[in-house]
């Protein structure tokens, strides 16, 4: 019980329409920080809906900050969510399958996920 009622709490402050880019960024950090099995069961299920709500904010402000916000909570998502999509959801095999299971950050989140292989040395 204790563990739902700190996801929703989590996921009102996420939906705050009300709070600044910066705070959801550190909702957002804070939250990854706590691990995969955070990350699984609260960032990624509603990974789509965060950055749709970031990117409408940052288009009706003017603030530079909202815009550099948007940037690195971008980055956090990718960076820190890569690893546990690699981990989860093996079924995702291209731009397409991201893009229609996160949205307008599915191809950076394939681009991460997909590089670590491609770059790979080969064993000889």
């Amino acid at each position: 019980k204790q563990w739902y009622q700190r996801r929703v709490r989590v996921h009102h402050a996420l939906e705050r329409h009300n709070s600044g880019l910066v705070s959801t960024f550190g909702v957002l950090a804070g939250l990854c920080e706590l691990g995969s099995l955070t990350i699984s069961t609260i960032v990624l299920p509603e990974i789509r809906n965060i950055y749709r709500r970031v990117e409408l904010k940052c288009a009706t402000s003017q603030d530079p900050i909202d815009r550099h916000a948007k940037e690195r909570i971008k980055e956090l998502l990718v960076r820190k969510c890569a690893h546990v999509v690699q981990e989860h959801l093996p079924e995702l095999l291209s731009v397409n399958d991201y893009e229609q299971k996160f949205g307008d950050i599915g191809s950076e989140m394939f681009y991460k996920v997909m590089r670590p292989a491609s770059h790979m040395p080969m064993k000889m």
